[in-house]
């Protein structure tokens, strides 16, 4: 259902699809760069919430400050953490019982989604798809503070693969921390014709992860 969410900026626009699951896992999803025409109807950001969906969990997508009929303006990639928070907040406050709280995001929105987990201990786990390493520095990465997933394309040419591995290959380092790196074969930034083969790294991922969480706060015999 669409939803508005009160940030800094003004009204964010999002939509927000529940699960009918009781304490659903829940995911903040977000989108590519505002100035580049990113926005929450992204496909890849469909793509990331529809293998979610598929998994059980209640989803938040939404539109930055400035895109859409989000209020504000363009923050230089500052004011959006505020906005991504903000978000982290709505959700919490609608889904006060969820058993697993995640982070999401393709290019500019995987830079904000690590901000976001780098910032928030409520964060069971993040996606980053795309890491825009050659346009925003994110070597805070390491030490990280929770399991994730990389996914880049190797032809990918907005984000080039080589400066994206310096940041990735410094997040696994962490110790007592479980890293992913998936790389898609010939795929482009957006992953055109390989969009199969991104939905099933990302369901295959989300369906471990989920086992490994239960498996943590079961009971102890």
């Amino acid at each position: 259902m669409q939803v508005n969410v009160n940030s800094v900026s003004g009204r964010l626009e999002g939509i927000y699809k529940k699960s009918e699951q009781p304490n659903a896992p829940c995911v903040l999803l977000l989108h590519p760069h505002p100035l580049y025409g990113g926005n929450m109807h992204n496909k890849v950001v469909y793509l990331m919430e529809k293998a979610f969906l598929a998994n059980g969990f209640s989803t938040l997508r939404f539109n930055f400050r400035g895109v859409g009929n989000s209020e504000g303006a363009y923050g230089e990639g500052v004011e959006e953490i505020i906005d991504a928070s903000t978000c982290c907040d709505w959700i919490q406050e609608n889904e006060p019982t969820n058993s697993s709280f995640w982070v999401a995001g393709f290019s500019f929105g995987a830079y904000i989604a690590i901000q976001i987990m780098m910032r928030r201990i409520e964060v069971n786990r993040f996606v980053a798809i795309g890491s825009p390493a050659n346009m925003f520095d994110m070597s805070f990465i390491y030490p990280c503070p929770t399991n994730g997933l990389f996914v880049h394309a190797d032809k990918d040419t907005v984000a080039p693969i080589k400066e994206a591995e310096k940041i990735i290959k410094k997040a696994i380092r962490t110790k007592d921390k479980e890293i992913d790196y998936k790389i898609v074969k010939n795929a482009d930034h957006f992953f055109n014709s390989h969009q199969e083969e991104l939905y099933k790294i990302l369901d295959s991922y989300i369906k471990a992860e989920l086992k490994k969480i239960a498996e943590e706060s079961a009971p102890k015999e």
